[in-house]
């Protein structure tokens, strides 16, 4: 029941067997969609309409301190490394080291930067 009120109040959805860590930033939830197996880290930033698609059994990972910008697509078993950012509309096929930038579509690593704290 608390799913289907988030989902037609708030426009986010989650499936079952989802891990989310403490101190989640969630500014615009309408879009956002947790698939099932998804595993969130703490003081993750999420912005609207964000996608956690799951392949088969993989569903995305996201370590501590990740930033996702609107509309990014995270698919299948990747990882996101501690304290990355992950650009608007990206498309996240492959795993994302630790205190990188991604952006495009597909997503490719821009620069990596010493690790650093979303909050």
């Amino acid at each position: 029941m608390p799913y289907r009120v988030l989902l037609h109040v708030h426009g986010l959805e989650i499936d079952g067997d989802v891990e989310i860590g403490g101190g989640l930033y969630l500014p615009h939830p309408r879009g956002v969609l947790f698939a099932s197996g998804t595993c969130i880290g703490a003081r993750c930033a999420i912005y609207g309409a964000v996608r956690f698609l799951s392949v088969e059994t993989e569903a995305p990972v996201v370590e501590d301190d990740v930033f996702l910008g609107d509309g990014a697509r995270l698919v299948g078993g990747v990882r996101i490394g501690r304290g990355a950012r992950i650009g608007a509309g990206a498309v996240v096929t492959h795993d994302v080291p630790a205190g990188a930038t991604a952006a495009g579509v597909p997503a490719r690593v821009l620069d990596r930067m010493p690790h650093h704290s979303v909050s």
